[in-house]
């Protein structure tokens, strides 16, 4: 199952409002205070994340098949959510738009 995240749109200066990723050298906005769920990304010159995740704006999803997707797409980096949650989350590539998975089990919200 997949349900929507949200969409990030990577910005060239680190934008209003961001906080700073130290594990992954990024700053980044709160979507979940944006009424579309946008989030604004800054990578820095430093950061860990690859090239791909500095130049293309991403569409994020929960999953439920993390496992799978991680096996059958190409991963471009992968980490547990550094906000304490133990998610695990990675970005793919998939048919040439970069894609960030978030682990979820949909069973508990039943």
């Amino acid at each position: 199952m997949y349900t929507y995240c949200h969409y990030c749109f990577t910005s060239k200066t680190i934008p209003e409002g961001a906080e700073y990723v130290e594990s992954l050298g990024c700053y980044v906005t709160d979507f979940e205070k944006h009424p579309l769920k946008f989030e604004f990304l800054y990578v820095s010159e430093d950061s860990v994340l690859p090239n791909e995740l500095r130049d293309n704006p991403h569409i994020a999803y929960y999953v439920d098949n993390f496992d799978e997707m991680i096996e059958k797409e190409k991963v471009l980096y992968q980490f547990i959510a550094p906000d304490g949650t133990n998610v695990r989350v990675a970005f793919l590539m998939i048919d040439g738009v970069v894609v960030e998975i978030k682990e979820k089990d949909f069973s508990k919200e039943l």
